[in-house]
């Protein structure tokens, strides 16, 4: 059985006493996080031990999901000091811009800690007992999508979970989600600026609104729309209003600290 743990839900930077991306994957004894935003590790934490951990997930190289792998580095090097950690633990990242951020963010004296795998849009990885393939969205850098399943799961029929990472419309996106049973897909194109407040001109082309990914959704037909990647000063209330709409259906947002199953 997959289940998913919210670290935490917003973007492009953390409201008071929010967390920007992350999500904790578990099968059986398989525990994998997924991105690592402000303020990740530390409610990481609240779930799990970092030697518990099988393997970490980027999805792309920007901030909010991955800033706080800087911090994890001296976590983990910690950990592997006190005899915790029996070995290195898998870090899979995009294989584009791999060499700048392993230079600049993982560094050669934390290079050991990592078993790397490189991802590229229709890679498919193991990590324990899920196994994740993974697409390339339409964003302002290289960001990957990604079914999860698990390994042991028969072929053929959808993966329990789609997590769309940052991404616009996109063709690969509507196919990520025709093959999945629950799509959670970010809605950070909802600004929530007050009236007369607004950022000049339309918003990035490389985030969804929350009628784009209910659209999406209803047109994949998956069985449930958990919305996240949530700007720090949207109102969850109307995002889910909206996204209702466009599905047909209701829609969640993702909550931190919650655990669904899938």
């Amino acid at each position: 059985m997959l289940e998913l743990t919210v670290i935490g839900n917003q973007g492009p930077y953390a409201g008071p006493g929010g967390t920007c991306s992350g999500y904790l994957l578990w099968a059986g004894s398989t525990a994998v996080l997924v991105d690592s935003g402000p303020g990740v590790m530390s409610g990481l934490q609240r779930h799990i031990d970092l030697g518990g951990l099988s393997g970490i997930i980027i999805s792309h190289y920007h901030p909010d999901h991955c800033s706080d792998f800087l911090t994890m580095r001296y976590a983990f090097h910690h950990a592997y000091s006190c005899g915790q950690l029996s070995g290195p633990v898998p870090l899979c990242v995009p294989e584009l811009g791999w060499e700048n951020f392993s230079r600049d963010w993982v560094g050669q004296q934390y290079a050991e800690l990592f078993d790397v795998g490189l991802i590229s849009d229709g890679r498919a990885m193991n990590l324990g007992d899920l196994r994740f393939e993974f697409r390339l969205m339409a964003h302002s850098v290289p960001s990957f999508g990604m079914l999860v399943r698990e390994e042991a799961a028969p072929e053929g029929g959808r993966a329990p979970l789609a997590y769309t990472s940052d991404t616009g419309q996109c063709e690969a996106l509507v196919r990520l989600a025709r093959e999945a049973r629950t799509l959670l897909a970010e809605a950070g194109a909802a600004r929530g600026h007050a009236e007369g407040h607004e950022p000049p001109g339309p918003p990035a082309p490389w985030h969804l609104s929350p009628a784009e990914a209910g659209a999406i959704a209803r047109a994949a037909g998956v069985d449930r729309l958990i919305l996240t990647h949530l700007h720090p000063e949207a109102q969850p209330r109307d995002i889910v209003a909206t996204a209702s709409e466009a599905m047909g259906a209701e829609v969640w947002v993702a909550e931190p600290g919650r655990r669904y199953t899938l």
